[in-house]
């Protein structure tokens, strides 16, 4: 098995079969699994797909307790891949994702660039900041769709249990241990719901600041507080 593309849910019954589809689309030829763990306690992700319905890998669905690190490590400790790719619903990897993945050598880590889905120009200044973020600080986000090989994934004891910056912690982590990293130069397109949701600047003036107050030696559980 090459890849194993853990999907870690809460509430994404409208996007979760769209993901699915896409995921298809682009990885004909490439021996892929896909498990998708589901934090709801509703679990309303999972019975959104029907067991009739069949794609070309296999999908196993995992109900989970909530907690994005929580859902990663789950899905990542049942995962047979060489590589594992955590992808969030709302994010479509580059078409040449998987084969791209696969030609690289000597390389334990890495992510894509980001794309935000709209044509806003604001949205440019957020893709540039977090692309160089990533080149310069080897510090992408969950959304950049990390990709790691299991064994890297197993070494470094998985993804903290945080109720934020369980993202940032790992690559903190995998840093320090001198693994290789690669930005991908193709792009992920994720979607622009959350900015939408809670406003471009202020939700990214806040993160910016919780980022910050995280690297200061803040709490997650604190900062948890203030991320809405």
């Amino acid at each position: 098995m090459d890849f194993s593309v853990v999907i870690p849910v809460w509430k994404e019954s409208k996007q979760i079969k769209n993901c699915l589809l896409y995921l298809e689309k682009i990885s004909k030829d490439i021996a892929i699994e896909v498990i998708i763990v589901d934090g709801e306690s509703e679990q309303t992700t999972l019975t959104a797909l029907s067991d009739k319905e069949e794609f070309i890998f296999p999908i196993y669905k995992l109900p989970s307790a909530p907690g994005r690190g929580k859902q990663m490590n789950l899905g990542g400790k049942q995962a047979q891949g060489k590589w594992l790719v955590f992808l969030h619903a709302d994010t479509r990897l580059p078409r040449d994702a998987f084969a791209s993945i696969l030609s690289l050598n000597s390389i334990d880590w890495g992510a894509f660039r980001l794309k935000i889905d709209s044509d806003k120009l604001s949205f440019r200044w957020i893709e540039n900041m977090a692309n160089l973020r990533s080149k310069y600080f080897q510090l992408p986000y969950g959304d950049q769709a990390f990709f790691c090989l299991r064994s890297v994934f197993l070494q470094i004891g998985m993804f903290q249990e945080y109720p934020l910056m369980e993202d940032v912690e790992f690559a903190r982590r995998v840093k320090k241990q001198k693994l290789k990293f690669q930005l991908q130069p193709s792009v992920v397109k994720t979607s622009a719901r959350r900015w939408q949701k809670d406003g471009i600047w202020r939700g990214t003036s806040r993160n910016i600041v919780l980022l910050l107050l995280y690297f200061l030696g803040v709490s997650p559980y604190t900062l948890k507080k203030y991320y809405s």
